[in-house]
């Protein structure tokens, strides 16, 4: 819940923020919770905003945490047992004093694909339009919060700037994690996407999406929602035919639009919102944006504007790597690859960016030779570098010494030190070696079914 409390204590007019929580597991316990928390919040943020409070997370503050810590306790919960449920909406607060706060779970049937995250994230894009109907959307996984409740309204400044909003699809912040032990041996900050690579990205036409709040463009088929049609419409800001509408028709066409059902014959997942062209429903789609003309924005500043749950040991960080990896291997060799689909669209630089993040699998073959054939090489006799004395020496010894030099600099540049430059080298060769073998595996599997 401290997604959805420090979400609601953003520092943003209430009436024109929105809350919605997407629940696919359908749990009655996490309704119970959400009430709970807007109970709580409803005390809460009147005291953040008086008195200026900077985390407004409760779990990361002293105030209240003792009551907190008794709720956190009681919602350690799974979800519905059942595989097939209708859809449900809520709303759990429509007063102007504080945001709108709705309950969103998606029906589910056993015969029909559920499209996991992303299709998760559409249903409650159609949800929302019915609701609130704001043109730009943060999207927040349920293990982040809110560090800085400023942070909207920097990403608004992006939007709303008539220089860069006609073409700037999203803005992207950096993903940092508030359980990072001191020395990070395992490198779950993944230091070099977010602080280096992205950076570099920005300077481009911008980074990659990856869960934060963009604006979309309306497509050509969105499905036979007339209302839902109606709220793109507004958001165009075309001519609509207005009327008050009752609230309990507004939550039966909300039922109606995240019903398992709505997308069939639509472009949803195709050309609209967000894509099924891979599991990695946020990098497919941001990559997708790029390729029709528009840019993005990495959004870094000095405090983090949320804070996230990293893994903390060698396994969670190796399963989620080959999941990745998999899934980009999946996107490199889909009618969608940026070898093919991408390099006609795109930059030809910027593209060759989407082309590495596809192709890191060959590292594996070349740690796998670098592993073996030196060591035969040696047993046989068979010299594989050139002697000190030897010219081309130099040549290797420049490419060497200038590959760790450059990435050392990087390294101190964004504040680390000699230990943290010896930790990515270890980890980097761990993660070419387990994410390169066994990711390409896994994605053929997926292929074959």
């Amino acid at each position: 819940m401290d997604t959805l409390i420090s979400a609601i204590a953003m520092d943003y007019p209430s009436d024109k923020l929105g809350v919605y929580l997407s629940d696919d597991g359908a749990c009655p316990v996490t309704l119970y919770g959400i009430k709970e928390a807007y109970e709580f919040a409803k005390e809460w943020v009147p005291f953040c905003r008086k008195y200026g409070i900077g985390s407004r997370c409760p779990r990361c503050s002293s105030l209240h945490r003792g009551r907190m810590n008794n709720f956190f306790e009681v919602m350690n919960s799974g979800q519905s047992k059942s595989s097939s449920r209708p859809s449900r909406m809520e709303i759990i607060n429509d007063q102007s004093e504080m945001p709108l706060v709705v309950y969103v779970s998606r029906e589910r049937r056993p015969i029909v694909s559920h499209k996991y995250k992303g299709g998760a994230l559409n249903a409650l894009l159609r949800v929302s339009g019915l609701f609130s109907n704001g043109p730009y959307v943060l999207v927040v996984d349920c293990d982040m919060y809110c560090n800085d409740p400023s942070s909207v309204k920097q990403a608004m400044c992006f939007f709303l700037d008539p220089e860069t909003s006609k073409d700037v699809a999203f803005v992207q912040f950096p993903q940092m994690f508030h359980n990072l032990s001191k020395k990070d041996i395992y490198d779950s900050q993944t230091r070099h996407a977010f602080k280096t690579m992205w950076q570099g990205m920005d300077g481009l036409r911008g980074p990659g999406l990856a869960g934060s709040g963009y604006e979309h463009n309306a497509q050509n088929k969105f499905g036979k929602s007339t209302m839902y049609i109606e709220s793109l419409k507004a958001i165009r800001g075309q001519q609509t035919a207005k009327k008050y509408i009752p609230r309990d028709v507004i939550l039966q066409e909300a039922r109606a639009v995240a019903s398992c059902s709505y997308e069939v014959d639509t472009n949803w997942g195709n050309e609209a919102r967000f894509s099924y062209a891979i599991l990695l429903e946020s990098t497919v789609t941001g990559y997708l944006l790029h390729c029709r003309g528009w840019r993005s924005t990495y959004l870094y500043p000095k405090r983090p504007c949320f804070l996230g749950c990293a893994p903390t040991d060698f396994k969670e960080g190796m399963l989620q790597l080959v999941k990745w990896v998999s899934e980009l291997c999946l996107l490199g060799v889909s009618k969608y690859s940026p070898f093919t689909y991408g390099i006609s669209r795109m930059p030809i630089v910027h593209c060759f960016t989407f082309c590495y993040l596809t192709s890191t699998t060959q590292y594996a073959i070349v740690l796998i030779l670098y592993g073996i054939i030196p060591q035969v090489c040696f047993l046989k006799g068979i010299p594989v570098f050139p002697m000190v004395t030897e010219s081309w020496f130099l040549i290797f010894a420049i490419l060497y010494v200038s590959s760790q030099s450059q990435h050392l600099i990087e390294v101190l540049y964004d504040g680390g030190s000699l230990g943290t430059w010896w930790d990515e080298q270890r980890i980097w060769i761990l993660r070419s070696l387990i994410g390169s073998i066994f990711a390409p595996i896994v994605a053929i599997k997926k292929l074959l079914g």
